[in-house]
């Protein structure tokens, strides 16, 4: 998946080689993208500081826009959270034990000595 934002991103983390080599395929899918290849001229030439350190911030409104730009619907606003699920629907009623009875379970557990070992 080749995008502008991908890119991006790859020239924030100073990976501009990479940002070059999307760039000139977005190029070879629409030539005529006058914006794409005076981007891509001025990676070429040099004219892109790089970065010494990698700005956090940029990074991850970088990777959310990677992450929202794909095709297919996502249920989150950013790839570092869970969707909201309605926690109305859910039924406490179940037959499986909670997460935190699991790993009381877990923790509380002692092997019993094997019999034929003694």
């Amino acid at each position: 998946n080749h995008t502008r934002t991908r890119a991006e991103l790859y020239v924030a983390q100073g990976l501009v080689d990479r940002a070059i080599e999307v760039y000139e395929h977005l190029l070879r899918e629409d030539p005529a993208d006058t914006e794409t290849r005076l981007r891509l001229s001025v990676l070429k030439a040099g004219d892109e500081p790089v970065a010494d350190e990698v700005d956090d911030d940029e990074v991850e409104t970088l990777a959310r826009d990677l992450a929202q730009s794909g095709d297919e619907e996502h249920e989150v606003d950013t790839p570092f959270a869970w969707p909201d699920d309605d926690l109305e629907e859910q039924s406490d009623e179940t037959d499986e034990p909670s997460i935190g009875n699991f790993f009381g379970d877990l923790l509380g557990y002692v092997q019993e000595p094997d019999p034929d070992e003694s």
